[in-house]
């Protein structure tokens, strides 16, 4: 009802422009020139129509406003790695580029938004330790930014929905109206950030030690490697049931 159609129009114009140029930067490679052309129109569309979502519904979660884009910690911009500290062990130190974050009206609360062109968020990727980006950048703004972390969204820009989860009394100070199976309690939400951490270190340490098991966690169901996968579809509810018993044996689950 408020938007401003020429606000729209701006915006539009700009993303178009700004595409444009950073294609010339970073020119998309090794296709034919028909699909590179296709691909850069696709892009174009999405990036349009999330703009115009913003623009017309306004952010994922109101009152919740972007405060940062591409923050980036540990690529010698100025903020240090995340340090995951472990009295025991080597401290593990992780580096990456946050797409966006937002806060809340007083600006001492966080969320985090990392968009995504394909997948899209499920609450069983937390507690399998297969989507650990959005715990540990919730642990960067801790860290960092001395912000409170209230929570995680995926958007998926080809159909701009975004969904994520959140410390339900932290939204709710806030103001925001979030679905119900999406909130979390104090002790759930702590629980999962620090179970991100230990599912980091196990990782780590499996890098380390040059372990590259033929034992996946998670299987896309239209895996585009199906035909050179070594792994028979039909074995893998058994291969999930045995990282379950294990991260249950090592306080994971």
């Amino acid at each position: 009802g408020n938007m401003d159609l020429g606000d729209v129009q701006t915006a539009e114009a700009f993303v178009k422009n700004r595409l444009q140029e950073l294609l010339k930067e970073s020119p998309l490679l090794g296709e034919r020139a028909y699909r590179v052309e296709l691909k850069k129109s696709e892009m174009e569309d999405w990036l349009v129509r999330m703009v115009r979502k913003e623009i017309e519904v306004g952010p994922p979660l109101p009152p919740f406003r972007p405060r940062y884009f591409e923050f980036e910690f540990g690529l010698g911009g100025g903020t240090p790695p995340l340090k995951l500290h472990d009295p025991y062990r080597e401290d593990l130190l992780l580096r990456g580029k946050i797409d966006r974050i937002e806060v809340d009206p007083t600006g001492r609360s966080a969320l985090i938004i990392d968009y995504k062109t394909g997948a899209t968020f499920k609450m069983k990727d937390l507690e399998s330790g297969t989507a650990l980006q959005l715990p540990l950048y919730l642990l960067v703004v801790q860290q960092h930014l001395k912000l409170r972390p209230l929570g995680g969204i995926i958007y998926q820009i080809q159909s701009g929905e975004s969904k994520g989860f959140f410390l339900r009394e932290g939204v709710e100070e806030a103001g925001a109206q979030v679905h119900s199976r999406s909130l979390l309690e104090k002790k759930e939400f702590d629980g999962l950030l620090e179970k991100s951490v230990r599912f980091a270190r196990k990782f780590a340490d499996g890098i380390t030690r040059a372990e590259v098991a033929v034992k996946p966690r998670l299987c896309d169901k239209y895996c585009p490697y199906s035909s050179v996968c070594r792994i028979e579809k039909w074995r893998l509810p058994f291969i999930y049931q045995d990282h379950r018993e294990e991260d249950k044996k090592n306080g994971l689950a």
